[in-house]
């Protein structure tokens, strides 16, 4: 299975595991998409550790 160069949909990447997940996802050369009630806090979060596109 390919592990990277995917585009990966997660639901609830704010906080918990969806974070966790969407962290590793990035660090493996993967392009996620994260949604979630807390737009600004998905955003913080993930755009503080990582090259993002809003």
């Amino acid at each position: 299975m390919k592990i990277s160069k995917n585009t990966i949909l997660i639901t609830g990447g704010a906080t918990g595991i969806g974070h966790g997940f969407a962290q590793e996802f990035l660090r493996q050369d993967n392009t996620v998409i994260i949604c979630g009630r807390r737009e600004k806090r998905c955003c913080h979060r993930i755009c503080c550790q990582f090259k993002v596109k809003t």
